[in-house]
C-alpha cells in the first residue's frame, strides 16, 4: 500500500490538512471509492471520522462538493473546523441573513467554494434551484442517511426526496453516510437516492464502554429523587433527556428545588448563548445530541432513536452510563433495547 500512487496521495492529503497520519477503519478503502466516482453507503460508529470521507476529496478533486446535513449547529461546527484547516467551505440555512445566503450562493456558483453545507430543505427554495445550473457539483454527501428510510427514524420529507434533488444536481457521485442502518434501511437509502452499483462499507456498532440500566419507579417523586441522586454522583456534568418541551421547564424546575443546578434547552431557545460551566445538568430533548452522561426520564419511545443517542454518548470513549428511570409501563420496552 506504501507505493500505491492513490493511497500516497490520500496520506499525503490527511496530513497536510487534517493532521492525521493513518486511516481509521474503513476510511481509506471509502476515500479511494470516491476519488473512483463510485457510489458510497458508508456505516461507520458516530465518532469514528465518517466525515472525513467527502471532506479530504474535497482538497483533491475539481468541482463543489454539496453536503446535505439535518442540523444547523452541526454544519456551522463542522464549516468552522474546515474553515479553520484552509478549505473553502460554507452554510446556506435559514439562520442567516438572505443577503449572506446569496452571497454564499454566488460565491459557490463562482466556483469559490469546495463545501457547500445545507439542509435537505434548501431544495425546496426557488432560488436555490434558479441557480442549480450554474453550480458545478462534483459530488454529493448525505450525511445522516437512515433519514431518507420511511422505516428509519428522524424521518424528514425531504430527505426522502432527495433521489429526485439529485437528478437536480446532474446525478454527482454521491456518499451517503449513516452510523445507524439496518439492511433494511440501507436498501432504501440505495434506492431513495438512485445510487448505482455502490460500495457498500458497514462496520460494527458496538459500544463496549456504554452502560445501559433501567430503573422501574412507581411515583413521581421517586423518579426525581433517583434522578439527582444519579446527577450527584457523575464526575462533570451530564444531560437528562424528556421527550415534550413543555416538561422541561417543569423537571428543570424540580431538579433545582431539590439542589440540582440545572440548565433547560431545546430548540425554541438560542443555541449562541453559552452554558455556564458551573451546572451540574442539562435538561433537553431526546433528540440533543449525547454527551457523556445522559439519563432518560421517560424512557425511549422508539428503540432505534434511543440505540443512537446511546451510541453518540460514547464518543467520548471511557466507560457511559446511561440509566434510564421508566415508568413500569415502558421498562420492558427499554429492556429490549
Amino acid at each position: 500500500m506504501a507505493h500505491d500512487p492513490t493511497h500516497t496521495r490520500l496520506l499525503t492529503a490527511l496530513r497536510d490538512h487534517f493532521g492525521h497520519r493513518s486511516f481509521r477503519g474503513s476510511q481509506a478503502a471509502a476515500l479511494r471509492a470516491v476519488l473512483a466516482g463510485r457510489d458510497v453507503l458508508l456505516t461507520m460508529p458516530t465518532g469514528a471520522g465518517e466525515s472525513l470521507v467527502y471532506q479530504l476529496p474535497a482538497t483533491l478533486l475539481e468541482g463543489l462538493t454539496v453536503v446535505v446535513s439535518p442540523l444547523i449547529a452541526l454544519m456551522a461546527d463542522q464549516v468552522d473546523a474546515l474553515v479553520a484547516r484552509g478549505l473553502r467551505a460554507a452554510q446556506v440555512n435559514s439562520a442567516i441573513p438572505a443577503a449572506e445566503r446569496t452571497h454564499r450562493l454566488e460565491s459557490a456558483a463562482r466556483g469559490e467554494l469546495d463545501l457547500l453545507f445545507i439542509t435537505p430543505e434548501r431544495f425546496r427554495s426557488p432560488r436555490f434551484r434558479a441557480l442549480l445550473d450554474r453550480l458545478d457539483v462534483s459530488r454529493l454527501a448525505v450525511d445522516e442517511a437512515h433519514c431518507i428510510s420511511h422505516w428509519g427514524h428522524d424521518f424528514r420529507p425531504d430527505y426522502h426526496k432527495l433521489g429526485e434533488y439529485r437528478a437536480l444536481l446532474g446525478d454527482p457521485p454521491t456518499v451517503a453516510l449513516t452510523a445507524t442502518a439496518a439492511p433494511a434501511v440501507a436498501d432504501d437509502i440505495i434506492a431513495s437516492l438512485r445510487l448505482a452499483d455502490p460500495l457498500v462499507i458497514r462496520e460494527g456498532i458496538e459500544r463496549p464502554n456504554l452502560f445501559l440500566a433501567c430503573t422501574a419507579v412507581d411515583r413521581e417523586e421517586q423518579r426525581l429523587s433517583l434522578l439527582s441522586e444519579r446527577i450527584a454522583t457523575i464526575d462533570g456534568p451530564g444531560i437528562v433527556y424528556s421527550t415534550l418541551i413543555r416538561d422541561l421547564e417543569r423537571l428543570h424546575d424540580e431538579l433545582r428545588r431539590l439542589g440540582v443546578a440545572s440548565l433547560v434547552y431545546h430548540g425554541k431557545l438560542s443555541s449562541e448563548e453559552p452554558l455556564p460551566e458551573a451546572s451540574r445538568a442539562l435538561v433537553a430533548l431526546a433528540p440533543w445530541p449525547g454527551g457523556a452522561w445522559s439519563p432518560s426520564r421517560t424512557g425511549p419511545s422508539e428503540r432505534r432513536p434511543a440505540r443512537r443517542r446511546a451510541r453518540r454518548a460514547s464518543r467520548r470513549g471511557p466507560p457511559t452510563p446511561e440509566p434510564d428511570l421508566s415508568r413500569p409501563s415502558v421498562r420492558q420496552y427499554s429492556l429490549a433495547l
